[in-house]
Protein backbone atom coordinates (compact mmCIF):
# COMPACT_ATOMS: atom_id res chain seq x y z
CA UNK A 1 0.00 0.00 0.00
CA UNK A 2 1.38 3.19 -1.31
CA UNK A 3 0.90 6.06 1.64
CA UNK A 4 0.72 10.13 -0.24
CA UNK A 5 0.78 12.64 2.93
CA UNK A 6 0.22 16.02 2.20
CA UNK A 7 1.29 19.12 4.34
CA UNK A 8 -0.44 21.58 2.70
CA UNK A 9 -2.67 20.78 -0.29
CA UNK A 10 -3.49 24.24 -1.71
CA UNK A 11 -3.19 24.11 -5.68
CA UNK A 12 -2.60 20.28 -5.57
CA UNK A 13 -4.20 17.59 -7.29
CA UNK A 14 -3.46 14.01 -6.84
CA UNK A 15 -4.10 11.42 -9.96
CA UNK A 16 -4.42 7.26 -9.75
CA UNK A 17 -0.67 5.76 -10.51
CA UNK A 18 -2.88 2.91 -12.05
CA UNK A 19 -5.79 4.54 -14.43
CA UNK A 20 -4.96 8.30 -13.87
CA UNK A 21 -8.40 9.50 -12.87
CA UNK A 22 -7.73 12.30 -10.45
CA UNK A 23 -8.76 11.61 -6.48
CA UNK A 24 -8.01 14.95 -5.43
CA UNK A 25 -8.35 18.53 -5.82
CA UNK A 26 -8.47 21.82 -3.78
CA UNK A 27 -12.29 21.15 -3.66
CA UNK A 28 -12.90 17.42 -3.08
CA UNK A 29 -11.16 13.84 -2.70
CA UNK A 30 -12.93 11.24 -4.54
CA UNK A 31 -11.84 7.17 -5.46
CA UNK A 32 -11.61 5.23 -8.26
CA UNK A 33 -11.69 1.68 -8.04
CA UNK A 34 -8.10 1.32 -7.11
CA UNK A 35 -8.40 3.28 -4.18
CA UNK A 36 -8.36 1.53 -0.87
CA UNK A 37 -9.11 4.23 1.82
CA UNK A 38 -8.87 7.89 2.43
CA UNK A 39 -7.91 9.25 5.56
CA UNK A 40 -6.98 12.66 6.89
CA UNK A 41 -5.81 13.78 11.19
CA UNK A 42 -9.34 13.88 11.24
CA UNK A 43 -10.43 10.60 10.89
CA UNK A 44 -11.18 8.33 7.66
CA UNK A 45 -12.68 9.83 4.48
CA UNK A 46 -13.10 6.76 2.92
CA UNK A 47 -12.78 2.56 3.39
CA UNK A 48 -13.02 0.31 0.44
CA UNK A 49 -14.85 -2.40 1.47
CA UNK A 50 -12.63 -4.75 0.23
CA UNK A 51 -10.27 -4.47 2.98
CA UNK A 52 -12.76 -5.78 5.72
CA UNK A 53 -12.13 -2.81 8.14
CA UNK A 54 -15.15 -1.32 9.77
CA UNK A 55 -16.40 1.95 8.00
CA UNK A 56 -15.67 3.59 11.54
CA UNK A 57 -12.67 1.66 13.46
CA UNK A 58 -11.79 2.81 16.71
CA UNK A 59 -8.90 3.60 17.38
CA UNK A 60 -7.00 3.08 20.75
CA UNK A 61 -6.15 6.22 22.25
CA UNK A 62 -2.36 5.39 21.21
CA UNK A 63 -2.72 4.10 17.41
CA UNK A 64 -2.48 6.83 14.92
CA UNK A 65 -4.27 6.42 11.45
CA UNK A 66 -0.82 5.95 10.47
CA UNK A 67 -0.23 3.01 12.49
CA UNK A 68 -3.40 1.42 12.29
CA UNK A 69 -2.99 2.29 8.08
CA UNK A 70 0.20 0.18 8.70
CA UNK A 71 -1.12 -2.64 10.45
CA UNK A 72 -3.57 -3.35 7.98
CA UNK A 73 -1.91 -2.66 4.41
CA UNK A 74 -1.27 -6.27 4.49
CA UNK A 75 -4.76 -7.45 4.77
CA UNK A 76 -5.53 -9.89 1.95
CA UNK A 77 -8.30 -8.28 -0.89
CA UNK A 78 -10.45 -11.22 -1.86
Amino acid sequence: MQRVELSDSTGFTLHCPFCGEQVMNDEAIDECEHTLLTASDAGFEYIDPRLGISEDPDLDEEDTIDEFTDRHSSTPTP
